[in-house]
């Protein structure tokens, strides 16, 4: 008897588990047919869209950049001149040239290496962590180096 009811507690344990994965395969496989129907519709309705939007503007490669020099103009003088100078073809100005040398100390145009070691002399003076966090000098100094650097290649 002792092993009539052991057979019978091990058939009854297996049951009560194949039942429980049944409930929870069954509902499984249910959610997840509903998640990946709703997947399926969200793809396709915004797959149509982007096709929309596509053939309402010509094509996938439809985007053109328009450049306007009067609103970059704008826009550059609305944030303050910051040492570009777009207008002059990026050359510089002879009084500008004797302010930049005037700043770094220089009589007559100085070689690379002059130029980068005064620099960095200079950059260790200026520089906004050692200067408080004022940085006009600093800017300063690198539209004078771009100054000179580009008289120095220039000649």
């Amino acid at each position: 008897m002792n092993q009539l009811s052991y057979f019978i507690f091990r058939i009854l344990k297996f049951a009560i588990i194949f039942y429980i994965l049944f409930l929870v395969f069954t509902n499984l496989g249910t959610v997840l047919l509903v998640f990946a129907g709703i997947f399926l519709a969200l793809y396709f309705l915004i797959y149509s869209k982007v096709k929309e939007i596509k053939k309402r503007h010509g094509g996938a490669n439809s985007f053109h950049f328009k450049f306007n020099a009067r609103d970059f103009q704008n826009f550059q003088n609305a944030r303050g001149h910051q040492g570009y100078d777009f207008g002059q073809g990026g050359q510089s100005s002879i009084s500008e040239i004797q302010e930049a040398k005037v700043f770094f100390g220089f009589e007559n145009l100085p070689t690379e290496q002059e130029l980068k070691k005064k620099y960095r002399e200079l950059a260790k003076k200026y520089h906004p962590d050692i200067n408080g966090g004022d940085d006009a000098d600093m800017q300063k100094l690198n539209h004078f180096r771009d100054v000179l650097v580009k008289s120095i290649s220039k000649d």
